[in-house]
Order: structure tokens, then C-alpha cells, then sequence
């Protein structure tokens, strides 16, 4: 185990792989809850000063649970919103973008030759010489 220090209070701490020690992580997954709850109760509120400002949870925090994807900030009207896993732009679609839905398709297409037919596999093996001696 390495003795890091807490990215929150700055106290150095055992981690096996957290970089925020337990005590830390404690009151952020407390802040986690709050922040959840008003946002379901609240369904319109994006702004990340107004969810600080309600929930009196520091910003540091609620800007650490987006880092870590436990929340997701979405503005009104783009509910399912996400961003491409190759170039970031956001897209509606599941991990990637048409545009590189597209490319990836047409790399694919390039590289996969189509499997011989049944008559070009006997034409494959008629051509064949034997090797006898």
C-alpha cells in the first residue's frame, strides 16, 4: 500500500488505489445522496452554482462526482445526451457518433475480404497440384 495524500483534505493516508481517503469519501458519498435527491426533485436544474447553492455542498465536490460520472449535469431538452467514446462531440446514439460510425464501417468494409463462394473454393482446390513422387 502507498501513503498518498487526500486530494480533499490534504492528509496523507494507505491507499490501495483512492486518491481520497476514507473519511473524505465518506462525506462525498453523503453529498452524493443530497445532490441526487435534489435533482430528482428537481429535475430543471443544470447549473452547477444553483445545486451548490440548494444543496450547500461545496463545488469542489459536485465538480469531483462529474469527473467520476456519478452525476450528469444535462441541459433541458438533450435528456439522453452523451459523447462519442472516439471524438468527444456529443451524439444521441449509444457510444459513438454517426460521422464515426461511418469511418469505422468504411474501415472495416476495406479491410474484411467477403468469404469465397462454394465454387470458388472447388475451383481453389481443382487448381491445386498434388505433390507425389
Amino acid at each position: 500500500m502507498d501513503i498518498i495524500q487526500c486530494k480533499f483534505c490534504n492528509k496523507p493516508f494507505q491507499s490501495i488505489g483512492n486518491k481520497v481517503c476514507h473519511a473524505c469519501m465518506d462525506r462525498i458519498d453523503s453529498d452524493f445522496i443530497t445532490i441526487r435527491d435534489y435533482m430528482y426533485d428537481n429535475p430543471g436544474a443544470v447549473d452547477i452554482d444553483v445545486i451548490c447553492e440548494a444543496t450547500k455542498v461545496q463545488r469542489n465536490v459536485v465538480l469531483f462526482l462529474i469527473k467520476e460520472k456519478r452525476v450528469t449535469i444535462v441541459a433541458p431538452g438533450m435528456s439522453d445526451l452523451r459523447s462519442c467514446s472516439v471524438c468527444g462531440k456529443p451524439t444521441s446514439q449509444d457510444s459513438m457518433c454517426e460521422i464515426c460510425r461511418r469511418k469505422l464501417s468504411d474501415i472495416l468494409e476495406t479491410q474484411i475480404k467477403p468469404a469465397p463462394s462454394k465454387e470458388e473454393k472447388s475451383e481453389a482446390v481443382k487448381s491445386q497440384k498434388m505433390h507425389t513422387r
